[in-house]
């Protein structure tokens, strides 16, 4: 059973690396402004706040989180392949908005299934997320060089990882009939956080992660094309990607002791440093300082993904594990994403790739030291009482 989850994680990150490091570069390849490749990338995000609670709330609500989490998969495989129906950007437009109506839910559904699983199993979440870190980096590597000659095939790839993973799922236990008798006991999935979550601490790593969050969508999103810019080439983006997948092996195998040593808080904070940091690298313009960079991965998205998921696992009400995830994939996949492809958008296309991430750097630094400020003397005062 464990071997299986493995590879359930690893799929679920397998189908995803042809499509998510290469788009971008995609849509410049095919003539797409900054400015429009900003629009697209913003459309994933705003899509993400819309239907990830109606999809959080439709798996918990029913109790049948096996059977929506199938029908995201499902979806995913088969919207990938109206890409190929043009290379123009209202065709780009249609086939984002439909990729991401099921795509961005995949990772909090298959989170709130598999974390349950593996607690039910005593296996350790970091061991099964191992999946989908090794599956990534070797992937990657291996797309970069496909799609360096034949940039098509992403969507046809991607829609056959899709499939896989869906044989993957079908092999997994089926609802229990206490999952399913939910809605018949008299509890009601309501969306607002301080009905999902036990505790007010909540507010504070969601935002931490809203800080990250807006960091890495920036930097993720124009990263491609700034190396395209640099003269590099998918192959090399294939490199980068891998590079950055193998950097979060070594914290998936101590983040655990680390987490509960000095808490989810201070390790969130730790990570928007870290993301500030990465961004500036990136601007030294070189194979160098970019290996330097998503080699970063693993401390700036890594201990902010494992952290902020175990914490809701441990602090969602009873019966809300799909609505509890489902709030940090709006946070993640939705706002701060929704913020970062935005204005980092504008900010290319008004002063450059350089500048822009020099400001994206500084201003992580800023929120960062605030939150944290606030945070310490939070803790000062509890202690003092």
């Amino acid at each position: 059973m464990e071997l299986h989850l493995f590879l359930i994680n690893a799929f679920v990150y397998i189908s995803s690396v042809f499509y998510a490091p290469f788009i971008s570069s995609y849509y410049a390849g095919n003539g797409i402004t900054p400015a429009q490749i900003g629009v697209l990338l913003m459309i994933g995000p705003i899509t993400a706040i819309i239907v990830q609670p109606l999809w959080g709330r439709l798996s918990d609500g029913t109790g049948r989180r096996k059977l929506v989490l199938t029908l995201a998969v499902a979806g995913s495989g088969l919207s990938m392949l109206i890409y190929y129906a043009g290379n123009s950007f209202r065709i780009f437009f249609i086939a984002a908005v439909a990729v991401n109506v099921f795509m961005t839910v995949v990772v909090p559904l298959c989170d709130a299934l598999i974390i349950n699983q593996a607690e039910l199993l005593g296996i350790p979440f970091s061991i099964v997320r191992l999946g989908g870190t090794l599956g990534f980096s070797v992937m990657a590597v291996i797309a970069g060089n496909l799609l360096k000659k034949y940039p098509d095939m992403q969507f046809a790839l991607s829609s056959i990882g899709y499939a896989i993973l869906l044989i993957l799922i079908a092999f997994l236990p089926r609802d229990s009939a206490r999952s399913r008798s939910i809605r018949k006991t008299g509890q009601k999935t309501r969306m607002g956080i301080h009905n999902i979550f036990i505790s007010k601490e909540i507010y504070l790593v969601l935002s931490f992660v809203l800080i990250s969050q807006i960091g890495l969508s920036f930097y993720s999103g124009f990263m491609g094309p700034y190396l395209i810019e640099q003269g590099q080439s998918q192959k090399e983006i294939g490199v980068m990607s891998c590079l950055s997948a193998l950097s979060e092996v070594p914290v998936l195998l101590i983040i655990e002791k680390v987490r509960k040593k000095f808490g989810e808080v201070r390790v969130l904070m730790f990570s928007c440093f870290m993301m500030a940091l990465r961004i500036f690298i990136f601007t030294g313009e070189t194979l160098l300082s970019a290996g330097l960079a998503q080699i970063l991965q693993g401390t700036t998205y890594m201990t902010v993904y494992y952290c902020a998921a175990v914490y809701i696992a441990t602090n969602v009400k009873k019966g809300m594990f799909s609505l509890g995830q489902g709030v940090l994939g709006v946070v993640q996949t939705g706002i701060g994403a929704v913020i970062g492809t935005s204005v980092g958008g504008i900010l290319v296309n008004s002063i450059g790739f350089k500048k822009s991430f020099w400001v994206a750097a500084s201003t992580l630094v800023v929120l960062t030291s605030m939150l944290g400020m606030y945070h310490e003397k939070r803790v000062s005062e509890l202690k003092l009482e």
